[in-house]
This record gives structure tokens, sequence and C-alpha cells, in this order.
């Protein structure tokens, strides 16, 4: 019986966890949209190649590129004047991990243009170049 018991308040505590973990994180979330100082923070997608691309934009300077639903790169960025620098920590050939691609922008009613100014990763620069829409 305490042997269940025990389990059943493991269950419950991961649970919990689990809820406070995505609270927060929706608070962050919640904050980084209202934050001037990070214009870009949100969700923003595009169609490119026939495909869905979700970039996401976090409170705490995370970031990820999903492609028709699947994470497919997670990294970080930096904003600073009109210039979006992104870092990948994953992505899927490895290629550039830690590399730093720098990227122009532009916002204008709900729509986000991002030029390539310096990335000499490609497969992130063709994913990520082109007119987003925010969600």
């Amino acid at each position: 019986m305490k042997k269940n018991a025990f389990f059943l308040f493991l269950i419950i505590a991961a649970a919990t966890s689990t809820a406070l973990a995505k609270n927060n994180t929706d608070i962050a979330f919640a904050k980084a949209l209202k934050d001037p100082t990070n214009p870009i923070a949100g969700k923003w997608v595009r169609q490119f190649s026939g495909v869905s691309v979700l970039l996401t934009a976090n409170a705490d300077y995370t970031s990820s590129i999903s492609v028709n639903g699947h994470v497919t790169s997670t990294g970080t960025y930096v904003v600073k004047d009109n210039v979006v620098t992104l870092i990948n920590k994953t992505e899927p050939r490895n290629h550039c991990i830690g590399v730093e691609g720098f990227y122009t922008y532009t916002i204008k009613d709900g729509k986000m243009t991002m030029a390539a100014k310096n990335d000499p990763c490609e497969g992130r620069a063709q994913a990520v170049e082109g007119i987003w829409t925010k969600q």
C-alpha cells in the first residue's frame, strides 16, 4: 500500500511540475509579446518551397524553426537595431551549430521581412529569408 501511495505521489508531482513549467513558458512568452525592446518576439509563419515554416522567437532569446510542425533547429538570437543574429544549437546536419547568421529585418502591418546580410549556412538562409506573417 505504501509503495502504491509513493508511486501515486510521484505521478502527481511529475504532472504538477510539467503543468507549472508550461505555465511559466506561457507567461514568459506573453511577456515577450509585450516587450517593445524585442520586436521580433512571437510566432511567425511563412510558406517556403511548398512547406509551412514556423519561426518561434521566445522571450528568453531562444528560438526554434519548425517545418510542417516538426522542430528542425533550435538556438538563440540577438536583436540589435534592425539586425537579427541567429545562432543554431541544434540542426539536422550539424554543419551550422554555433555559426552566426545575420539578417536585416523590417516589420510592418504584422509582416516581417528578413534578408540575409551574412549567413554562411545556406539551408538556414533559404528557410529564414523572406516575408513572415505574425501569428
